[in-house]
C-alpha cells in the first residue's frame, strides 16, 4: 500500500472524460514523480488511467448520474477518516460541504453552473447545472483558494459566488509533449471544429463557415465529437464529415490537416482545443467571449475582430501561435509552477 509524502486529498470524482480526465492523469503523474497524494477518481476510470502508480494512493468510489444528482460527496467522510490530517482538500468542480483539511480549495471545472443559460444545453443537463450551482454557492464558506482555468474564469465565479476567499488563482491548461513537438501536416481545404455540445452552437458555426466557404477556398467542415448531439440539418449536409469521439492523437491529426479551426462556442472556462486548433491550423475564426480573447492575447498573435451579419462577432486570428508559447504551456512546466505554488502557501499558509 502506497504512503504518499504529501498530505493533499485530489477530488476527481466527477472527471470521467474530456479535459477533466486529462488534467488528472496530468495530476496523477506530477505527484507520483514527487513522492505521491491522494486521488478520489471515478471507478468508471479504474482500467483506463494512463499506468499504475506507486507513490500515488487512489480511492476509486462510483458516482452515477442519480448518485451524483442526490448525494455527490457521500464517499468523503469514510475515505477522509483513513488518512492523516490533510494540508489540502483539492475539489475538482465539486462543492466543498465542510473544511476537510487547513486549506480548502475549489476549483471551478465548469462555467454553466455560475453563468447558467438553458441555451447551454439540453434540459436534464441544465437542472443538474442549476442545482451544482446553488450547491457550490451554499457551500462557499468552507472555501479558502477558489481557481478557475482563466481571469475570465475566476471573474465569473466571484460574480456568482458572492463571496470572499483568501486566496484567488488561475489553473491554467498545459499541453502534451508530444502535442509540443507535432509536426503540421500538409493542409486541405477543410475547416474543423472540435465539441459538439448544445453551448458549441453549430448551428451558427455552420453558418460561418457556409458564408466563408468562397473566402477561404474551403470544401469541406469536419466535426469532431458525438453525432448524436449534431443538427440532423448539419448532419445531413454533403459537405460535412462527423469523425465522432476519438482519440486525442487523432484530433490532433485532424487539427494539423485543416486549414481553418472554428469554434463558436457560447461559453468556456479555457478550450484547449481553440489553443491547439490556433497552433495547428493556418487561421481561426473563435467567437468573442472573454476565455477566447483571454487566451489569444496570452498567446501573443494579432487578430482582429469581425462581425458577420446575423451572427455576431468573431474573433479571427490568421498567424499560427509559436511553437516557443507551446513549450512555455506544457503540462511539465504548468504543474510545476502549480506545485511550487502548492509548496510554498500550503506548508506556509494561503
Amino acid at each position: 500500500m502506497s504512503n504518499p509524502s504529501h498530505r493533499y486529498l485530489f477530488n476527481f470524482s466527477s472527471s470521467c472524460s474530456g479535459g477533466g480526465l486529462v488534467i488528472l492523469n496530468s495530476y496523477l503523474e506530477m505527484f507520483e514523480e514527487r513522492g505521491g497524494a491522494y486521488f478520489i477518481v471515478n471507478s468508471s476510470l479504474q482500467k483506463k488511467l494512463h499506468k499504475s502508480f506507486k507513490n500515488n494512493k487512489i480511492f476509486f468510489v462510483e458516482l452515477s448520474k442519480l448518485k451524483r444528482l442526490l448525494n455527490d460527496g457521500y464517499y468523503l467522510g469514510q475515505i477522509v477518516s483513513q488518512l492523516p490530517e490533510l494540508d489540502l482538500y483539492f475539489s475538482f468542480g465539486i462543492p466543498i460541504y465542510k473544511k476537510l483539511a487547513k486549506h480548502n480549495w475549489l476549483h471551478i471545472s465548469n462555467l454553466i453552473p455560475v453563468e447558467f443559460s438553458w441555451k447551454y444545453l439540453d434540459f436534464f443537463s441544465m437542472i443538474k447545472m442549476y442545482l451544482l450551482g446553488r450547491r457550490l454557492k451554499c457551500c462557499t464558506k468552507n472555501v479558502d483558494i477558489l481557481s478557475a482555468d482563466s481571469e475570465d474564469g475566476v471573474s465569473k465565479s466571484l460574480n456568482f459566488l458572492q463571496a470572499n476567499f483568501k486566496k484567488t488563482k488561475v489553473l491554467k491548461n498545459g499541453v502534451s509533449k508530444d502535442f509540443v513537438e507535432y509536426k503540421s501536416n500538409p493542409k486541405k481545404n477543410v475547416a474543423v471544429t472540435v465539441g459538439t455540445r448544445k453551448y458549441k452552437d453549430l448551428k451558427r458555426l455552420y453558418e460561418l463557415y457556409i458564408r466563408l466557404k468562397k473566402e477561404e477556398s474551403l470544401e469541406e467542415l469536419w466535426i469532431i465529437g458525438g453525432e448524436e448531439q449534431v443538427p440532423d440539418e448539419i448532419r445531413n449536409a454533403s459537405d460535412v464529415k462527423i469523425f465522432g469521439n476519438i482519440q486525442h492523437k487523432e484530433v490532433i491529426r485532424y487539427l494539423s490537416e485543416a486549414k481553418i479551426y472554428l469554434s463558436s462556442s457560447l461559453i468556456e472556462n479555457s478550450s484547449i482545443a481553440s489553443l491547439e486548433g490556433l497552433y495547428l491550423c493556418s487561421a481561426s475564426y473563435l467567437s468573442n467571449i472573454g476565455s477566447h480573447l483571454e487566451l489569444i492575447q496570452d498567446a501573443k498573435v494579432s487578430y482582429r475582430e469581425i462581425e458577420f451579419q446575423d451572427l455576431g462577432k468573431f474573433y479571427k486570428v490568421e498567424e499560427q501561435v509559436s511553437k516557443e508559447y507551446i513549450k512555455s504551456i506544457s503540462w511539465e512546466e504548468v504543474n510545476k509552477e502549480f506545485f511550487d505554488y502548492l509548496q510554498s502557501h500550503i506548508s506556509e499558509g494561503v
